[in-house]
């Protein structure tokens, strides 16, 4: 039997490839860069919170922890709130914090009987210990820089949320269009389009300083839109990232929210969480978003007319088929 060679005295490089040995360095500051970025984040930074509501989501709510888990940014805690699933959901995220929870990375699950995504967003509000907080829906997949550039967006310029860009895909991650949200503060309050549940990142102190600014749980459908109208309702400025920084994956499965219909009953109710919100801060609410504002109700108004003739004719055309 041969023995092996122990090498003596210092390692001669004089000969091998140093193409190999670059390629080696490389790999390995890849994989250390995050370490060390997070490491000496702990040291300096805030607090921030994910809140992920979730509902019958098993088959995804592994994959969406371990996408906040490659957040750049620490220290970080995400709290689940569980709106009653009947899965094992509640299985999953244990054995997940088994392996993968750490000092700097920490999950807290909440269970809460069948109330919808709202108020499954609001008790996180209320469980947040963060400085920060981000919303987050298990349909999306945020890159790893979003909350650290978010964060670093809002300290220059010392506002209280920052919005960004998002891709829509569908389920076969196919491109369907990207959403842009580089407009003013008045385009933002008067349109339906770009009001997604990721798209900020918002200072706690927000919550604190206006405690009506929720999410509305009687609002089953477009509550990312009702919210984030009262949001830039009441900031007076805001921060964006001109950049895609996550992407919404439309599932064809049953989630929280998409088992409600937008009819007519639908916009009413939008309509009047934002008008119960203006009237409890009007001092609050700059006067000069008063056209922004009534905008956003007039075509609230259009489509509430519109969702009525369009149950009319449906009737008119059941009737027909029936004579």
């Amino acid at each position: 039997m041969k023995q092996l060679l122990e090498p003596q005295g210092n390692i001669n490089f004089v000969g091998l490839d140093h193409r190999r040995i670059t390629l080696r360095l490389k790999i390995n500051f890849y994989f250390c860069l995050p370490n060390l970025i997070i490491q000496n984040q702990m040291k300096t930074n805030s607090l921030a919170t994910v809140i992920i509501p979730t509902y019958n989501r098993a088959k995804y709510i592994e994959k969406a922890l371990d996408n906040v888990h490659l957040q750049l940014y620490r220290p970080l805690e995400v709290i689940i709130v569980d709106d009653g699933s009947t899965d094992n959901t509640e299985e999953i995220v244990a054995d997940w914090r088994k392996y993968n929870e750490e000092e700097s990375f920490e999950v807290f699950y909440y269970r809460q009987e069948n109330a919808g995504a709202p108020a499954a967003r609001n008790l996180g509000i209320k469980k947040s210990r963060g400085e920060y907080i981000q919303f987050y829906d298990t349909d999306d997949f945020i890159t790893p820089e979003k909350i650290m550039l978010q964060i670093k967006k809002m300290k220059q310029e010392n506002t209280l949320v920052c919005i960004c860009d998002y891709e829509h895909l569908n389920d076969n991650r196919e491109h369907i269009r990207t959403v842009r949200n580089n407009r003013s503060l008045s385009k933002l309050i008067s349109s339906f389009m770009g009001k997604h549940t990721s798209i900020g990142v918002f200072k706690a102190i927000l919550f604190k300083a206006y405690p009506d600014l929720r999410w509305n749980p009687k609002i089953k459908k477009r509550n990312d839109t009702d919210f984030y109208t009262k949001v830039f309702m009441t900031v007076e400025q805001f921060s964006y990232i001109n950049k895609v920084l996550f992407q919404w994956i439309i599932h064809n499965e049953e989630t929280i929210t998409n088992t409600y219909e937008l009819n007519k009953k639908a916009y009413w109710r939008l309509l009047q969480s934002a008008k119960l919100y203006q009237l409890k801060n009007k001092y609050k609410i700059d006067a000069a978003k008063k056209p922004a504002i009534y905008s956003y109700y007039k075509m609230l108004l259009y489509n509430t007319q519109v969702g009525y003739l369009y149950r009319c004719l449906s009737i008119f055309k059941e009737s027909e088929k029936r004579d």
